[in-house]
């Protein structure tokens, strides 16, 4: 059964939320993961590989058994690779990808039609196969452990436009943030935005493909292009009159 998440890092917190949203898609947990040997989840010393604290607890905590791929085994490693054969299937769309949002809509039709597709061993879909195999999953854990280790940080790049996307909406950020990379988190219908661990912004959580910029961020953003104090007020109010009413819309 095959299963893709779009991640724009591969950070610690990125693997551990897209590994609950797999074991939330099937409806619980397997008795063991098998993985690359990831920096996110290990720290490597030569040959000698030392896997996170934090990671460790985490799946004490699923109450899941971590397994790491063996270099150059085709037991593990092979096989983890050989079975995944993402790349591949991607490339059909090759210069055909808009945007980030076509290729998420892309992404979730991958996971609908392979997993109707024989399997050259079985002969059997995975989605067929799945229905007796789903009977040996274990239960998911308490939804609270769930939700503790989703809401762990993010991370992202800050574009060119000073904001970053967080539930289908966009809130700015202070424009010397551009090209650096922030972390958030949401608490109490809000958006936290640090960067090197300070707070610098905090927004109230807005509708989807509303354009949230604060006016001080986007004035800030303005005084390289225009030196005039009165234009950079005109053009601010215009232009934030406008992100509103289209959030509204």
């Amino acid at each position: 059964m095959h299963y893709f998440e779009y991640s724009e890092f591969k950070g610690e917190s990125d693997f551990k939320r897209c590994l609950i949203h797999f074991f939330n898609k099937i409806g619980g947990l397997t008795k063991e993961v098998l993985t690359d040997n990831m920096p996110a989840l290990v720290t490597a010393n030569g040959e000698n590989k030392t896997i996170h604290p934090s990671v460790i607890q985490f799946f004490k905590d699923l109450g899941v058994k971590l397994i790491l791929c063996k270099i150059r085994t085709p037991q593990t490693k092979g096989k983890d690779e050989v079975s995944n054969k993402y790349a591949q299937w991607l490339n059909a769309y090759n210069g055909k990808i808009k945007n980030k949002e076509h290729l998420l809509k892309i992404i979730e039709k991958l996971n609908l039609d392979i997993n109707k597709q024989k399997n050259t061993r079985t002969n059997i879909p995975p989605i067929l196969l799945f229905r007796k195999e789903k009977e040996y999953l274990s239960p998911l854990p308490n939804q609270e452990i769930l939700k503790f280790y989703e809401d762990e940080m993010r991370s992202c790049k800050v574009p060119p436009t000073f904001v970053i996307q967080y539930k289908g909406a966009k809130y700015s950020v202070p424009p010397y943030l551009i090209n650096k990379i922030v972390k958030y988190k949401e608490e109490d219908n809000k958006l936290y935005i640090f960067y090197q661990n300070e707070l610098v912004t905090e927004n109230k959580i807005n509708s989807k493909k509303s354009i949230n910029y604060k006016e001080e961020h986007y004035k800030k953003g303005l005084i390289n292009k225009f030196k005039d104090d009165d234009e950079i007020e005109r053009i601010t109010g215009k232009n934030l009159a406008k992100f509103k009413d289209l959030g509204e819309k």
